[in-house]
């Protein structure tokens, strides 16, 4: 189980934004999404010879060496393990490793996801993710459009999950003009009373430049960064919906 080998795009280290207190954030390449937002294009397996975002071979002892050096910080802020991609689901096998392992060490985890992945990996999740961050990216109509997939395995995927009673944090990115319609500010508002919390994650241009730096193709060049007012107006529609437990990831 120690000697399992992930392919790992990135890890970053004292991470306040990924699940509670300080975390130390794996990100596995590998995701079955194609978001046109995505902030992450690392995450797609690459060809070019000498891509910047070549996945590194990684161990389950080597994560659980950082894992050690960071576990001060982990115990002082409530923190632990996040593991994000991309989507981790794709190298399943490396990720129930790590994860058992660090359960089985004493860490907190998270596993960010966007929900699409095969229903059986539920019952051996469980039992080693105490926080699950789920993304609820677009209303069911534009979700594939925007996405490359349709919304039901996502769906389908919160409704296991808290059927199992976990713990779920719903991660919700918008793109001003793209996916912050009101109707869809009010169905995350409906879904507030059914989840542990929700973060509104406001788009950043850093994902243009993420692309421009790998050379792939970015449709939304002409979005900037939505204004901190901005941001708020979408919290306070939702507030006008009856939605509880939302903030600003």
């Amino acid at each position: 189980m120690y000697d399992e080998i992930g392919f790992v795009y990135d890890i970053r280290r004292g991470a306040l934004h990924d699940g509670p207190g300080v975390r130390t954030t794996v990100l596995l390449q590998g995701c079955p999404l194609d978001c046109v937002w995505c902030n992450e294009p690392a995450s797609r397996p690459r060809t070019h010879k000498k891509d910047p975002f070549d996945a590194q071979p990684m161990s389950v002892r080597d994560i659980l060496m950082l894992l050690n050096q960071d576990r001060a910080y982990h115990e002082a802020s409530g923190g632990g393990l996040t593991v994000s991609g991309g989507e981790p689901t794709d190298q399943a096998d490396f990720l129930l490793c790590l994860l058992n392992v660090a359960k089985q060490e004493g860490f907190h985890t998270c596993l960010d996801t966007c929900g699409v992945f095969a229903a059986s990996l539920i019952t051996y999740l469980l039992p080693v993710v105490d926080l699950f961050l789920l993304d609820y990216k677009a209303p069911p109509e534009i979700h594939k459009q925007l996405t490359g997939v349709n919304i039901d395995p996502v769906m389908a995927t919160l409704e296991s999950l808290l059927g199992f009673g976990a713990q779920v944090h719903l991660r919700c990115p918008l793109v001003p003009g793209v996916n912050d319609s009101e109707e869809h500010l009010e169905q995350i508002a409906k879904l507030s009373d059914r989840v542990a919390g929700i973060e509104i994650l406001p788009y950043k241009s850093l994902a243009m430049e993420r692309h421009q730096k790998a050379g792939i193709p970015f449709q939304l060049n002409y979005i900037k960064t939505p204004t901190a007012v901005k941001s708020q107006r979408w919290l306070d529609k939702m507030s006008t919906f009856g939605a509880r437990n939302v903030g600003l990831g």
